[in-house]
């Protein structure tokens, strides 16, 4: 049996329907959650406002992070059925509580058991990151040529402000920023002024 699995006569089990939210605020309630059966879904809000979601499949955690973080240090995270569910939970501090006591001998096991399952979440977690930066480069780029170009020595001069460009492409501007910032760092665009931009040919 799974250290995870030892956990289980101290969890409380639910179903789900498919679509349910099952927590709509971790920050608020942490809590660990095991996928008995069925999937999950982990939807995340970055501080720009963009959000992400992550399967989590039978046999999975949703919470791990609130062992080893203080809420405050996390992102903003939902879970809900991503299918008909069934779904164990226990509160952090009373899993902290279970193991310095009924569960002291498997303490180490349960931790490294999480652990390595967070670890493959945050691996996902970055790489879905990467992969909408890509997307926002892209969108921000295409959104730059739409606004009227003049010729300049070293490409195309372009004038957008944020605003703009973020009611154009339906994003934050703080996202419209990175994506920016992006395009700098790529040396596809270059900066003249305040709302003044020169794009690489």
């Amino acid at each position: 049996m799974k250290s995870i699995e030892k956990l289980l006569p101290h969890m409380s089990q639910k179903q789900y329907p498919s679509g349910c939210v099952i927590s709509d605020s971790l920050k608020k309630n942490p809590a660990l959650y095991y996928v008995v059966e069925g999937s999950l879904s982990l939807d995340i809000v970055s501080d720009d406002g963009s959000q992400s979601s992550h399967p989590i499949r039978k046999g999975g955690t949703v919470g791990a992070e609130y062992l080893f973080l203080p809420p405050e240090d996390t992102g903003a995270v939902r879970v809900r059925a991503l299918t008909v569910a069934t779904v164990a939970h226990i509160g952090v501090d009373k899993l902290k509580r279970l193991m310095d006591t009924e569960l002291s001998d498997e303490k180490e096991n349960i931790v490294v058991c999480v652990a390595k399952q967070l670890a493959t979440l945050y691996v996902s977690l970055n790489k879905a990151k990467a992969s909408q930066s890509g997307r926002t480069y892209d969108r921000v780029m295409a959104a730059l040529r739409q606004c009227g170009t003049a010729e300049h020595p070293r490409g195309k001069q372009v004038k957008a402000k944020t605003d703009y460009l973020s009611d154009m492409l339906g994003l934050s501007g703080e996202t419209v920023r990175k994506g920016v910032a992006d395009l700098i760092r790529r040396g596809k665009l270059a900066r003249l002024g305040r709302e003044d931009y020169v794009i690489f040919e």
